[in-house]
């Protein structure tokens, strides 16, 4: 069974790749985009093709392998892509994008693994640097195989950024985060010393990011429906209470106290 069907994916594609362009992540022919379509199967836009003016008919599918299903040349970078998915299962897109600002810090031997930006914190964590490595060459795929497990963006030195995500568009707005902490940090240096999160402050970011894990509301185990804040929770399907009951109303009193504390 697909993930995403192919026509869905190639419109994604060329959408996203018009948006990378815009907004000046690549230029010329620059960059590469891919979709996981389904077990061995990968959607990758073609060899030589402006991101500014890609088509539906710019793509090419693939196996795990590199080895072409459908299309014509594959880009350059492909086996980069698959060496992300090989490593993370879990995601199902990757863009690989060339965004000024974050490349000049590597020009500049500087780093952005230490965000200052509560958001980027959240959303990103940090934002590693892997080792050089000749664009198009198969050490690219070695460079990132340490920080992509535990990283969703990341800056290849000198060279561009790769980001991955759940789908496209979550892949392409982590590609924003990345240029953003770029273009403040590099503002906020301009103007000063920078100041940095205190550890206070990265322990109310961890615990704002485990609230918020907390409150994803928990499914039905018998029919996998939502289960809703409450003191007593049903399976609407086999009738019986589900046994998640104590968990929810668990949630429910966290909320409570937090409302209490002035915390919300």
């Amino acid at each position: 069974m697909p993930l995403i069907s192919e026509t869905t994916a190639r419109r994604e594609m060329a959408a996203v790749g018009r948006r990378m362009y815009e907004r000046g992540f690549v230029i010329a022919t620059d960059g590469n985009l891919s979709i996981r379509l389904g077990p061995h199967r990968f959607l990758v836009t073609r060899s030589g093709v402006c991101k500014g003016s890609l088509t539906t008919m710019d793509m090419v599918v693939c196996d795990d392998y590199g080895r072409i299903v459908r299309g014509h040349k594959v880009s350059s970078e492909t086996l980069l892509h698959l060496a992300a998915y090989y490593l993370r299962p879990d995601i199902n897109a990757v863009i690989h994008a060339h965004p000024p600002l974050a490349i000049a810090f590597t020009l500049a031997d500087k780093n952005l693994a230490e965000s200052r930006l509560p958001e980027v914190v959240m959303s990103l964590g940090s934002i590693p640097t892997a080792m050089f490595a000749a664009p198009s060459s198969p050490e690219g795929a070695e460079v990132i195989r340490d920080l992509i497990i535990k990283h969703d963006a990341l800056i290849l030195d000198r060279h561009g950024s790769l980001t991955v995500g759940k789908d496209l568009t979550d892949a392409y707005y982590k590609l924003e985060r990345l240029e953003f902490a770029a273009q403040v940090t590099l503002a906020a240096v301009s103007l000063g010393e920078i100041k940095g999160l205190s550890p206070e402050e990265i322990r109310k970011i961890e615990k704002s990011i485990e609230f918020n894990r907390s409150c994803s509301l928990p499914r039905c185990p018998s029919c996998g429906e939502p289960l809703h804040l409450s003191k007593s929770v049903f399976c609407s399907q086999s009738g019986t209470e589900s046994s998640i009951k104590a968990d929810t109303e668990r949630l429910a009193n966290l909320v409570q106290q937090i409302i209490k504390e002035g915390r919300m």
